[in-house]
């Protein structure tokens, strides 16, 4: 897996803050740089050296300050029925219920926690739903095209609204309600060596179902591994 070391990680924030700050802030930026990647340090350093960065070059310092971690971090929650396993309790795409995993663990639910690099899961148990969260490190400046191919129902966020204010309508990928092996859609454009917070949520309902998540560009042929470009804030297992 090629993964970036915290050198490496460190000479490409130097780098991009070249390019969002003036050639006069640059002294100042890469003595910033020499410290610890925590967002009350990136706010001390920069106001103490007379640094001024917008609040969404701020917003990238904290991303990366947190998304330290390789791979997305899963919730996997598994009923015995679609009453409580399943978060598409209406079956219809405007009825999935985007809550499921903001309440506790109840039984007959159980739930398991962990880490994914490839977004390629078939045979996925009946009444299962699967939320994933972390962060998309963009390779290039394109436009994105992300895919779910699920049975059941998914969605897909990908910026701020991954982060909070995520509803039916505004994810990047729509691909709810109750069906067979469906593939759908959205194209979002993004900024290279930009990291975006990423939402996913899938869920089957009764029989084996499916989950492959995956991503292209007109210059990245469509893939399903994600190795090098998702990350998760290891202190939270999310954001």
């Amino acid at each position: 897996m090629n993964m970036q070391s915290p050198l490496e990680q460190k000479k490409q924030m130097i780098e991009q803050l070249r390019r969002l700050g003036g050639v006069g802030e640059q002294r100042r930026i890469i003595e910033y740089a020499q410290a610890p990647f925590v967002p009350h340090a990136v706010r001390r350093r920069l106001a103490g050296g007379g640094v001024s960065l917008t609040s969404e070059q701020l917003t990238q310092l904290e991303y990366q300050a947190a998304s330290n971690t390789p791979d997305i971090y899963f919730y996997n929650r598994v009923g015995t029925n679609n009453e409580n396993g399943y978060f598409g309790l209406d079956f219809t795409p405007t009825n999935d219920d985007l809550t499921f995993f903001d309440n506790p663990v109840v039984a007959p639910v159980t739930e398991t926690q962990g880490t994914l690099v490839s977004l390629n899961i078939t045979a996925q148990p009946q009444y299962n739903s699967i939320l994933l969260l972390g962060y998309f490190l963009a390779p290039t400046t394109e436009t994105y095209t992300f895919f779910t191919n699920t049975d059941d129902a998914s969605y897909m966020w990908i910026g701020p609204n991954a982060i909070s204010g995520y509803t039916h309508t505004n994810a990047v990928v729509q691909n709810g309600g109750l069906h067979g092996t469906t593939e759908r859609s959205g194209t979002i454009s993004l900024t290279q060596n930009i990291y975006y917070p990423i939402r996913i949520m899938f869920g089957n309902n009764s029989g084996p179902g499916t989950m492959i998540v995956s991503y292209s560009t007109p210059t990245i042929a469509k893939t399903s591994t994600w190795a090098g470009r998702i990350f998760h804030n290891s202190a939270t297992n999310g954001f």
